[in-house]
């Protein structure tokens, strides 16, 4: 990620926003920028429960600020969903990817490029589940994602290539061998273009 060239910058971005605070207030929208940027630095170097901790404030006072249906709070839930590692905390994290997917078809539509993303994680985080039931809900929000980031932003697009990639091995975890070849095949050919 490009963030890991402002790492070192993380006890100035930390001044600066208590900084701001004090001037601004904790909920003024540049607090919660600086805030979001800080959890962002923190992911990007791995430090999955700073970052984890930071999102969830920025997403607690985005909801209070802007309400729980705004695009800045919805990213901030979506962020906090990513942090959220490992296999004993799994359940939790499909929770909230499908809580903030559910926000997201109603807030923004089923084909904004946020819902888009929000169904690909929920997608990733079943697949990971690798249950008979949630391989199948995964294989089906594949496909959903797949079919809309085809219409929203061509076949060709990168995005769409990794939801094509990512169905394709899920495919091939379902020893759907044809499915999978074929899907990984067009998936292949539209990076080298």
């Amino acid at each position: 990620m490009w963030f890991g060239y402002y790492s070192g910058n993380l006890p100035l971005l930390s001044q600066c926003h208590e900084q701001q605070c004090e001037a601004l207030g904790e909920h003024h929208p540049d607090s919660l920028m600086v805030l979001h940027l800080q959890a962002f630095l923190h992911y990007d170097q791995q430090q999955h429960a700073d970052a984890e901790a930071l999102f969830r404030r920025c997403w607690e006072l985005r909801r209070l600020v802007l309400g729980a249906w705004h695009g800045e709070a919805l990213a901030s839930m979506s962020n906090v969903a990513a942090c959220i590692q490992g296999a004993s905390r799994l359940e939790e994290r499909i929770q909230l990817h499908r809580e903030c997917l559910e926000l997201k078809r109603a807030a923004l539509g089923d084909k904004h490029p946020s819902t888009l993303t929000s169904i690909n994680s929920s997608a990733v985080s079943l697949e990971e589940q690798n249950t008979p039931e949630s391989l199948a809900e995964a294989d089906y929000l594949y496909r959903e994602c797949l079919e809309g980031r085809r219409g929203v932003v061509g076949a060709g697009h990168e995005r769409t290539l990794w939801t094509m990639f990512g169905l394709g091995i899920l495919l091939m975890k379902l020893q759907r061998w044809g499915e999978a070849e074929a899907l990984l095949e067009e998936c292949v050919d539209g990076m080298r273009s």
